[in-house]
């Protein structure tokens, strides 16, 4: 496969000719190797790499996000204690394991790693090196006015 064209930072509709996919999910794209590099999740590249072993899955040193899910109750809810009630279900050990079994995402639950599919916990996709730690970040969010300057450019880039 050639590889891929320098995108330069005159514009996003002129680098728009020069990219592979803007689409989620690239799965079978990955598989087949018809992409060779992307920013994605690491739960969707350790089932990617399920299927092609070739596939790696990488941290920049320049920096990268971090993130997790969230569980969390709305002020305006109407059975907050159905809602307690599940949460203690899923933060259960082995119930925190089968949701991780299933989407090839970490959790926080103490315990749950001995429930997990045999070498989860251990996947470069769950553990972020030593030497990149420093480079992760949590993104904070932006004020609504910049959301709508987001949200207006990514309209246009998936035209």
């Amino acid at each position: 496969m050639p590889p891929a064209a320098r995108i330069e930072p005159t514009g996003l509709g002129r680098g728009r000719g020069h990219w592979a996919s803007i689409d989620y999910p690239s799965f079978e794209k990955f598989i087949k190797e018809d992409l060779n590099a992307s920013v994605f999740w690491s739960g969707a590249a350790m089932r990617i790499r399920a299927e092609n072993p070739g596939f790696a899955y990488g941290y920049p040193k320049e920096g990268f996000s971090l993130w997790q899910d969230n569980v969390a109750i709305l002020a305006d809810a109407k059975n907050v204690d159905n809602a307690k009630l599940f949460f203690n279900f899923i933060m259960e050990p082995e119930n925190a394991a089968l949701i991780s079994n299933y989407t090839r995402y970490g959790n926080a639950i103490l315990g749950s790693e001995k429930f997990m599919d045999k070498g989860l916990p251990d996947a470069p996709e769950m553990n972020i090196p030593a030497e990149f730690k420093t480079a992760a970040h949590f993104l904070v969010t932006c004020p609504a006015d910049v959301q709508q300057i987001y949200t207006r450019i990514w309209t246009d880039l998936t035209k």
